[in-house]
């Protein structure tokens, strides 16, 4: 083997018995292998490096999902009535009569329809036509109930026993003592994670930032200002969390007019603002950017997401589809986030028009300057539901609408 790596035979003093080569003779070897050795061993590092901040980077990412549309809401949104059948089963069932739970029991999919105006007016069908992109985005799974149950807007008990939030002129009175009488940003967000057990996220914290853009001409400047929520703290975010912002006389997304005449009407909205046209020209806000932070309870780790939405993607007069439901014969919650970026109308006053979104903004004359703008800055587009979605709401028959990027 010494012959071999010599290529001759061992002879350390050389053949006449004195040592050849020196030490110093192979400096430069030796310096040549200290720096291979050297640089082998940073890139080594380097790679590691890398590589660690990838897995810090990945494990950093919070698993939320951003519902795409945000939702304006001035009134209830009506629920649907419970059948007589699925009330004797409810007050057997114990998993379903919790109080601060919104509960609606799903109709069978063999009794979901899509009427076609048999007994209607002849206006009252041609208005249903018109607004045919109206939203109420239900799940029709069979034996399952859907709870609303992180909403910051869900009904405490004594609500729930005096009838305030229901349908008629009972809901829209607690809507406006609640926020006394301002309309609401909604924002929603769901772990993406919420069908498994532990992968919660402790200590959740939401923010809200607004972008406006001051100045005419060629010289502008963004403005960044802070949008309070009324819950922007949550312990155990396991589901779906609902982010609220009262338009009040202090929200920095409206125009100073308009803070300055709901400061002069004692702090509310004047009635004939609960318009869709009234309040979009009452909007003042180029970007809304929300922010989520907590710590995974899978890896300990503190998480975090965000994501950017533009005034084109607020829906006036919409509000969020129930995702979580309770399987009756488990009595287990599970989430459907198929119904993520699915609305549903309010009742009473109406909403928007989704038609128009649905049409190219050059071919609307009739919309405003304003409303061009905002519908051009959307990042959402509309699209019909799946047939298994769509699902008749008390008293009209709309269909569910999906938003996607």
């Amino acid at each position: 083997m010494i012959y071999t790596a010599v290529g001759g035979d061992f002879q350390p003093n050389g053949p006449g018995g004195k040592l050849e080569t020196e030490p110093h003779h192979c400096s430069w070897v030796v310096t040549l292998c200290t720096i291979e050795a050297f640089l082998g061993l940073l890139y080594a590092g380097m790679c590691a490096a890398i590589l660690f901040g990838k897995v810090n980077r990945v494990q950093s990412h919070a698993n939320i999902v951003f519902s795409n549309p945000v939702c304006l809401q001035y009134e209830w949104v009506e629920e649907d009535d419970e059948e007589e059948d699925d009330d004797e089963d409810d007050e057997e069932d114990p998993f379903s009569s919790s109080p601060p739970q919104t509960i609606m029991t799903q109709k069978e999919p063999s009794e979901l329809q899509i009427g076609s105006g048999n007994g209607e007016g002849g206006e009252e069908k041609n208005n249903k036509e018109r607004r045919g992109d109206k939203v109420n985005s239900r799940s029709t799974l069979n034996s399952f109930v859907s709870i609303d149950e992180e909403s910051p807007l869900a009904q405490s008990p004594q609500d729930a026993e005096s009838g305030v939030g229901v349908e008629g002129e009972r809901g829209n009175d607690a809507f406006i003592d609640q926020f006394n009488g301002c309309p609401v940003l909604k924002f929603q967000i769901l772990n993406e994670l919420c069908n498994k057990e532990g992968a919660e996220i402790v200590d959740a914290i939401m923010k809200v930032v607004g972008i406006k853009f001051k100045g005419s001409g060629r010289v502008t400047r963004s403005e960044y200002v802070r949008v309070n929520l009324v819950d922007f703290e949550h312990p155990f975010l396991s589901r779906v969390w609902h982010g609220v912002h009262v338009l009040d006389g202090t929200s920095p997304l409206l125009t100073d007019k308009a803070k300055q005449r709901i400061r002069e009407n004692n702090g509310s909205w004047p009635s004939h603002w609960f318009r869709p046209d009234v309040i979009k020209e009452k909007l003042d806000f180029a970007d809304l950017i929300v922010t989520v932070a907590g710590i995974s309870n899978i890896s300990a780790l503190t998480v975090h997401a965000y994501k950017r939405y533009k005034i084109g993607d607020v829906l006036i007069g919409y509000n969020f589809a129930p995702l979580v439901f309770r399987d009756k014969k488990t009595g287990m919650l599970e989430v459907d986030k198929t119904l993520v970026n699915d609305v549903r109308e309010q009742a009473g006053l109406e909403g928007e028009d989704l038609s128009v979104r649905r049409m190219n903004v050059a071919n609307t004359p009739n919309t405003s300057i304003h409303g061009r703008q905002q519908l051009e800055a959307s990042t959402i587009r509309i699209t019909k539901a799946s047939d298994h979605d769509v699902r008749p709401g008390p008293g009209s028959l709309i269909r569910a609408m999906s938003f996607k990027v």
